[in-house]
C-alpha cells in the first residue's frame, strides 16, 4: 500500500512538473520512483533460487514482495497522473486531441 501511495504522489508531481516546466511526464515519474524499486527483495529471491542451497520456500515471499511493490508503484504512478489530470485539467494538446476524437452525429 505504501508503494502505491508513493507512486501516486510521484505521478501527481510528474504531471505538475510537465505542466509547469514542460518536462516529459514519464521521465519525471521514473525519476520519482526509481529509488523505490525493490531491487534487494528481487535479488534475495533470485539468490535463494540460484544459490548453493536451492530453497523455493524462501524465494517465494521475497519474489512476491518485489512483484507486489513493483505493481503498486506502477499502478500508483498511473493513478496519480490520472487524478492530477482530473484535478488540474488537461493541457492544451490533450484538449485538442479530445475534441478531435469526439464522435459527431
Amino acid at each position: 500500500m505504501a508503494a502505491a501511495v508513493a507512486g501516486a504522489v510521484a505521478g501527481v508531481i510528474a504531471y505538475l512538473a510537465y505542466r509547469w516546466i514542460k518536462v516529459p511526464e514519464s521521465a519525471m515519474a521514473m525519476a520519482g520512483i526509481i529509488g523505490l524499486i525493490p531491487g534487494l527483495a528481487f535479488y534475495q529471491g533470485l539468490y535463494s533460487l540460484i544459490g548453493d542451497d536451492f530453497d523455493p520456500s524462501a524465494a517465494a515471499p521475497a519474489l512476491l514482495t518485489a512483484a507486489a511493490t513493483g505493481l503498486g508503484l506502477a499502478a500508483g504512478t498511473a493513478i496519480g497522473g490520472y487524478i492530477a489530470r482530473l484535478s488540474f485539467g488537461l493541457d492544451r494538446s490533450a484538449r485538442i486531441a479530445q475534441r478531435r476524437s469526439r464522435v459527431r452525429g
